[in-house]
């Protein structure tokens, strides 16, 4: 397999004819699309998701289920993995297109994963984090979307096999608990709580609502084929769905307590291996180690900057706690936002628009306080943002700066511009969480300068933000890469701190950030590297930088690792400018 960047094919003594040339092209493009449809049809939720008209993409025999339950993967998926990546190696790079290549080098990174990934298999937990399974997928369902009859056939029939994939996930605990890797107490005591919660107000629970809602919507169905395709949904909520969530409840009370470990991934066998490949999956470019340094040299400049900024003006230290976003409602904020930004972030797509909901109450304890619900790849002018409305009661001011995150400028922005792009239909489905989440938690903490308070104080505030996000990253990798214990922990926050980090507190700490592993690397570690090429680009451009420029250019390529990145946009000023300004 040619590696990326090289510079010769496999028949490099050869010169390639046009003819050649066009066949490599076609072919490359053949199997990039195999491997996307792969994906999409990989089980029918996915599929539903991604694409309104599966037949648009020639897609027309797919079976309706949750695809390969199993606990490990199976021969014949480790088979078709590999027969793929051997195809993969027949291709000349040097044949591709501009654009072909940036997609070869992709793929050639996600390979350069892939074994690992299998022999680190067991160590990710899909129950722990801020959206575990248990508590996504009711909101998921939520949002599958009925055009006709059809799709409510096919949701009904997923309903039916809900039990399937719960039980799915309780022998994948099982297996976790056997090998030593299961969850601590403390991780169990939420998931148990976020199902009795989801059972305990069967009549006011989303799978319910939502579904009446999105019936309502087809059109053609009579009254009485409305009212029989709501009351088989609540059979099957009721025979399915909740025995279910019961059962993982018994389940994970009978495992709590098999856990042996109370600390991080790096008390694992190979949770050093798993931590840094993850690190790679997210797309990015630095080494745990080089992260260590440089969140070390970071929060030492951000706790100087802050204490400079709030103690050497009294006004600002009077207003510190005073409210900082404008008096504005959820449906205000994306608008708003959208006009004190556009000089800095490319407009929306026409005709793309987006609706806002609250997150329902049954699962507002087990989810995040917002997120932005991904468009189908052909139906991108309909967007969803989900919100914790309580939050406009205790802190207005994070529900500003959490819809510039998931909306605009944040992911709104970015998921419609991949998919109003030319980009082929595989890119647009990549997911590198450090690109996604990381421009997302750039954009709310560029929204900041929109906030129309006085600059130092948002300045202030930001800085406040950010040191909190870049010390649980520090501390992240600290118990999960280098294998900190609690005193370990203290050790540090005592040596780094300008204040006192009570031990209670620093005990709850440590315990969160074991149960919710990597959590703030993708956001903090995305920011860092944005940044990164934010001033290479910068410098680069010189007089001629437009902050608007650099996002567009970051935005076009979509989902990739921040190392390919970097190559891309310095070709991007090469082609452009010329070497003068890309010979950095």
């Amino acid at each position: 397999m040619p590696a990326p960047g090289s510079e010769a094919g496999p028949d490099s003594a050869m010169t390639p004819d046009d003819a050649d040339i066009e066949k490599t092209r076609a072919l490359f493009d053949e199997f990039l699309m195999r491997d996307f449809v792969d994906t999409v049809t990989s089980d029918t939720l996915t599929l539903r998701f991604l694409l309104k008209n599966p037949a648009g993409f020639g897609i027309t025999d797919y079976e309706v289920n949750w695809g390969e339950l199993g606990v490990y993967p199976t021969a014949a998926e480790l088979e078709r993995d590999r027969e793929a990546i051997e195809e993969f190696g027949s291709f000349d790079r040097e044949m591709l297109t501009k654009e072909q290549k940036e997609s070869y080098d992709i793929y050639a990174y996600l390979i350069s994963l892939y074994e690992t990934s299998l022999d680190t298999y067991m160590l990710y937990d899909p129950l722990t984090g801020a959206n575990g399974f248990h508590a996504a997928i009711p909101v998921v369902m939520s949002e599958y979307r009925f055009y006709s009859r059809a799709d409510i056939e096919e949701y009904l029939l997923l309903t039916e096999q809900f039990g399937l994939l719960m039980d799915s996930h309780i022998e994948y605990q099982k297996e976790r608990s056997r090998l030593g890797l299961f969850m601590s107490d403390q991780a169990a005591d939420e998931v148990i709580k976020a199902c009795d919660a989801f059972t305990a107000d069967k009549d006011r629970n989303i799978f319910l609502g939502s579904f009446e809602d999105r019936v309502g919507d087809v059109s053609g169905l009579s009254e009485s084929e409305r009212e029989e395709c709501i009351k088989r949904n609540l059979e099957l909520f009721e025979t399915a769905v909740v025995p279910a969530y019961e059962r993982l409840s018994k389940a994970m009370k009978t495992l709590k307590g098999s856990g042996v470990n109370s600390g991080g991934l790096a008390r694992f066998n190979k949770g050093k291996e798993y931590y840094r490949n993850e690190l790679l999956s997210m797309g990015i470019s630095r080494s745990p180690e080089e992260l260590i340094s440089d969140c070390d040299a970071l929060l030492q400049e951000y706790i100087s900057a802050f204490n400079f900024l709030l103690y050497s003006n009294q006004r600002i230290m009077e207003e510190y706690d005073s409210r900082l976003t404008p008096d504005n409602s959820a449906a205000d904020i994306v608008d708003y936002l959208k006009k004190k930004s556009e000089a800095d972030f490319p407009a929306l797509p026409a005709q793309v628009g987006y609706s806002l909901y609250t997150i329902d109450e049954a699962v507002r304890a087990a989810l995040s306080p917002g997120f932005y619900f991904m468009p189908p790849l052909d139906d991108y002018a309909r967007n969803s943002i989900y919100y914790n409305p309580d939050y406009f009661v205790t802190d207005p001011d994070y529900m500003f700066f959490l819809f510039a995150h998931e909306g605009y400028p944040g992911h709104l922005l970015q998921r419609v511009s991949v998919l109003a792009s030319r980009l082929p239909e595989w890119r647009k489905i990549l997911q590198f969480k450090a690109y996604t989440e990381g421009y997302a938690q750039y954009a709310q903490y560029y929204s900041y300068a929109y906030t129309g308070a006085d600059p130092i104080l948002s300045a202030v505030r930001r800085l406040d933000n950010e040191m909190d996000l870049l010390l649980s990253m520090r501390l992240d990798l600290g118990i999960h890469y280098e294998g900190w214990t609690p005193n370990h922990m203290r050790e540090y926050l005592q040596n780094n701190l300008p204040y006192e980090f009570p031990q209670e507190a620093a005990r709850a700490y440590y315990d969160f950030i074991v149960r919710n592993p990597l959590q703030p690397i993708p956001y903090y570690g995305g920011v860092m590297e944005i940044r990164y090429l934010y001033d290479r680009y910068s410098s680069l451009m010189g007089g001629a930088f437009s902050e608007r420029q650099f996002h567009e250019e970051l935005l076009k390529y979509g989902a990739a690792p921040f190392s390919l990145l970097r190559e891309w946009m310095d070709e991007a000023l090469l082609d452009s400018y010329g070497e003068n300004r890309a010979a950095a």
